[in-house]
């Protein structure tokens, strides 16, 4: 596997609370994703990491989205994928 697409399911509130602390953990995401070169964010929620050179990222977002009790979905890839965009 070369590359790792993660999606971070965000939650569906109208709780200050709960979007407060959303906003907290997208801030500090942007800032960890800062640090490694290759990362790619596609939205706030969804990231393509390079596992060659993101690999401890990818287990700190994961660490990260657990200890937060956000869920995220990751699809794997062999090869650096080709998105269409328009």
């Amino acid at each position: 596997m070369k590359f790792a697409l993660i999606v971070i399911v965000k939650p569906i509130t109208e709780k200050r609370a709960e979007i407060e602390k959303w906003n907290n953990f997208v801030e500090t995401l942007s800032q960890k994703v800062s640090s490694v070169e290759g990362i790619e964010m596609l939205s706030e929620n969804v990231m393509q990491i390079p596992l060659e050179n993101g690999l401890l990222l990818f287990a700190e977002v994961v660490r990260t989205c657990n200890l937060d009790s956000y869920q995220c979905k990751v699809l794997f890839f062999d090869e650096d994928p080709k998105w269409i965009t328009s």
